[in-house]
């Protein structure tokens, strides 16, 4: 929360912020663990992503990010292999967030 918070900034194209997480939580701890997800290194969190519904996953970048190759590879690899856990198993939308989303 603390990552998504900091990120924000009037006018930037998330698609994920910290209020988003906090609502989910009205579902309980356990229940918004289960669909958050990130993506960090060096204990540094780049990426954050919620799954809103099994076939929608909302997701921002951390500014700093939004170039990052190796996050940008990490982040296919992740979506594209099933066994990974990151998404459903029926497969999502993602929604991205910064310059280069489409």
């Amino acid at each position: 929360m603390g990552a998504l918070r900091d990120w924000q900034c009037d006018g930037a194209p998330m698609q994920l912020h910290s209020g988003d997480v906090g609502w989910n939580h009205r579902f309980g701890t356990a229940e918004t663990a289960a669909v958050v997800r990130t993506w960090s290194r060096d204990g540094q969190i780049l990426a954050v992503g919620m799954l809103d519904s099994p076939t929608v996953l909302r997701m921002t970048v951390a500014p700093g990010a939004f170039q990052d190759e190796g996050l940008a590879r990490q982040l296919v690899e992740d979506f594209s292999l099933p066994e990974r856990g990151v998404l459903g198993r029926q497969g999502v939308h993602r929604g991205a967030a910064g310059p280069a989303a489409p």
